[in-house]
């Protein structure tokens, strides 16, 4: 198994057993960067644009590895939490509009934001 395996391996462990990653929040001027992770490997990462008193996802990457387990959840709450409100990308992939559909965001209005993966810079991305 290489080494990259391994560490993919270890993660889905850790979090399969109860462990949740680290979420840290930086504010960088007009963006709100977020990173997920355990221990020293990061899990996800996030980055939010403002645009006016709302928030919207420029990019959002989760490893591959520990998907479905409520990663981008806890990143978007982290920023939440912190007094930021979030509204989705115009522009949302099939990954994005599931993300927003599980947030209580209509079929049809996720639907009408449709766009292809990386058909545009500004989409929610979720890659390896």
């Amino acid at each position: 198994m290489s080494r990259i395996n391994r560490m993919a391996h270890r993660l889905a462990l850790l979090l399969k057993e109860g462990e949740s990653p680290e979420i840290k929040v930086y504010p960088k001027g007009d963006e709100v960067i977020v990173r997920a992770a355990v221990g020293d490997d990061v899990v996800g990462t996030a980055v939010f644009e403002r645009d006016g008193k709302y928030l919207k996802g420029k990019d959002l990457w989760v490893r591959r590895s520990v998907r479905k387990r409520g990663i981008a959840s806890l990143m978007y709450k982290a920023v939440e939490e912190k007094g930021f409100v979030l509204e989705p990308s115009d522009q949302l992939t099939p990954a994005g509009q599931g993300f927003w559909q599980s947030r209580g965001m209509s079929e049809s209005e996720t639907r009408r934001r449709h766009i292809e993966p990386g058909a545009h810079p500004n989409d929610i991305l979720l890659g390896d």
